[in-house]
This record gives structure tokens, C-alpha cells and sequence, in this order.
């Protein structure tokens, strides 16, 4: 196994830069000859690591990760996310025991118009890639209609300044960006379509926008079980930061529900790379609570660690051509 892994994702770290140190606390009481008594001492272990350099993308990736950022709808029971941001008005979920192997908790099937979140309001910066990161179960028969799995926009209308995925009626899965000049369903738009990848069987979606793309980097991605499906380069990319509805399971409206079970549905402000999209495909259970983290790898012997990061300093070098970056991070015991 890797040396360091966060959620599954291996994390590419210079070794002979890593420590930990023991945090020791104690509960205390006084005797009755005014001593003191040690009732509780617990330890907490913190680590200090340094990435090896990486570009721009993995960077604010892997920055993103570390630190917690994102959200996630676990579906065990509860509506809102993991940093308590809760589906607006009446929502109507079918929980269910049935999950991705490997996974504990819960699933959820959404109906009724979708899940309406306010996410973006204050907390998603203009120029902000995106990613979603989802397990959902659809068979093989193609849907008498629109289904939507997410519909991201400023409410102005379908089409304009969004992000959506849905299935469609002839068999496909499709992917679509627009700017926010966009003034048709086709207009100022980057549609990205594959053959329907569904068998009952819950897959992995992972869906990605990034904004400022460099050399050898795309704009919009989308993977199935962590492999690449297609991709494009646009200048049609969405201002996420004047989103205002953010639509789970449906298109807004009722008859474009999913209708499918769904679990740990990220939402994250960073373009994830391949590398992290396939760490979350072969951890093999449900990823940790933003902004809680699971950790292993042989730093824990394998074990899994609850931990919280925080990306302390970033370092720029120019190597190889072009300029690098390396993060150096704390991790603690929760």
C-alpha cells in the first residue's frame, strides 16, 4: 500500500520531510489533601508532510482534498450535508440498506422535483472549478424520459450558466456546460454524450470543470468508474459563484427526476484528477465526512485514522519547463 492515503487517494509526499508528534491531554481532579489525581490522559497524534511538486491542477486538487473542502450528501437518513447545508422545502427521499460494496450507511432515491440546495451562495468563488463525485445504481433499460442526475444554475433558466447531467430516452448519458451568455440549449454549450454505461449495478460518476485550463489539461471531463470517457475544451464553462439552485436527482421539475438510488454525492470546489478519481473508486467503502478525512497506508499500518488536514504553505519552482508547486500540511487525530 501507498505510504499516505486521504479517502483512498494516494498522496505524493517527500519523505524525509514527514513528522508526527504525540498531543497529550489530561483530565485532572485534587485529592483532599490538595494533590492531584490523573483521571483521563488520551493522545492525539499530528503529522507534517510536503508534497513532491505539482502542476497548478493537482495543486488546488490535492490543497482541496487535504483541507476538507466540499460537501457531501451521504443519504444515511438526513437531508443535509455533510456541513449541515439542507435541501429547501419539502423533499421526498426512499431511504434504502442497499449501497455500493463495500460501503456502510445508507442510499437514497429522490423524487418529487430533486433536492434544491443554496451551496454556491457565498462560499464558491468566481473563477471556481467544480467537481461531482457520485455512486448510483440505474438498470439497462433506457428512462421514459428525462432523468436528471444534477442540474446546477443561477435559476435564470435550463440552459444558462449551468451544469447538468442526465440520461436520456434513446440510451445515452450526457454531460453539458453553458456560459452565462448562453441563450439556447445549445448555445455557448459544451455537451460531452457516451452510450448509457447502466446495468443495475451501482457505478461511480465523476463529472469535472475546470475553468483555466493549461497545457494538456481539458475544460469538462466525465469518467465512469474512474475511467475516462470524454472530455472537451470549451470557453463555455459556467460562473458557479452566481448559482443559485443546485438541484440533486432532478432537473428542477417534476417528471426529470432520477428515480435511482444514489450515495455519497461530493459536490467540491477543485477539478479532481484522475489520480484522486480513481483513489475514491478503489477505496472500496464510503469516503470521509468533509471536512473529516480517512487516513492509511503504512504510516498507519494499514488502519483507517480520522484525521483533519490543513494545508499550512505552498511553494512555487520551476522545473521540467514549467512552474511547480509543493504543499506542505498538517494532519490531526480527530
Amino acid at each position: 500500500m501507498a505510504f499516505l492515503r486521504l479517502n483512498g487517494v494516494t498522496v505524493p509526499i517527500t519523505v524525509d520531510n514527514a513528522s508526527r508528534n504525540i498531543l497529550e491531554r489530561t483530565s485532572r481532579t485534587r485529592t483532599i489533601n490538595g494533590g492531584y489525581i490523573v483521571d483521563t490522559v488520551y493522545s492525539k497524534r499530528t503529522y507534517n508532510f510536503t508534497t513532491t511538486p505539482l502542476t497548478e491542477m493537482e495543486a488546488l486538487a490535492f490543497e482541496g482534498l487535504i483541507n476538507g473542502d466540499g460537501d457531501i450528501l451521504t443519504f444515511d437518513d438526513i437531508t443535509a450535508t455533510s456541513k449541515g447545508s439542507d435541501a429547501s422545502g419539502s423533499v421526498t427521499i426512499a431511504y434504502s440498506s442497499t449501497v455500493p460494496t463495500g460501503f456502510t450507511g445508507k442510499s437514497g432515491t429522490v423524487s418529487n422535483g430533486g433536492e434544491n440546495y443554496d451551496l454556491g451562495i457565498g462560499s464558491v468563488k468566481a473563477n471556481q472549478d467544480l467537481t461531482i463525485n457520485l455512486w448510483t445504481n440505474p438498470s439497462a433499460t433506457d428512462p421514459g424520459s428525462l432523468q436528471y442526475i444534477f442540474n446546477f444554475s443561477d435559476g435564470a433558466a435550463t440552459y444558462k450558466n449551468s451544469a447538468r447531467a442526465y440520461r436520456t430516452t434513446d440510451g445515452k448519458l450526457n454531460f453539458k456546460v453553458s456560459a452565462s451568455d448562453a441563450s439556447s440549449g445549445t448555445n455557448n454549450t459544451s455537451h460531452l454524450q457516451i452510450a448509457d454505461p447502466f446495468d443495475g449495478n451501482f457505478k461511480m460518476l465523476t463529472f469535472v470543470v475546470r475553468r483555466n485550463a493549461e497545457s494538456g489539461e481539458y475544460n469538462q471531463y466525465m469518467y465512469v468508474n474512474a475511467v475516462l470517457q470524454a472530455f472537451a475544451t470549451t470557453a463555455h464553462t459556467p460562473t458557479p459563484s452566481a448559482w443559485n439552485e443546485w438541484v440533486i436527482a432532478s432537473g428542477g421539475s417534476n417528471g426529470e427526476d432520477w428515480n435511482n438510488k444514489m450515495d455519497d454525492f461530493q459536490i467540491l470546489p477543485y477539478a479532481a484528477t484522475s489520480s484522486l478519481i480513481t483513489g475514491w473508486y478503489n477505496f472500496g467503502q464510503n469516503v470521509g465526512q468533509h471536512p473529516i478525512l480517512k487516513m492509511d497506508g503504512d504510516l498507519t499500518r494499514d488502519t483507517i485514522v480520522n484525521v483533519r488536514g490543513n494545508v499550512v504553505e505552498r511553494k512555487l519552482t520551476h522545473l521540467g519547463g514549467r512552474v511547480k508547486q509543493t504543499l506542505t500540511f498538517d494532519l490531526t487525530e480527530t
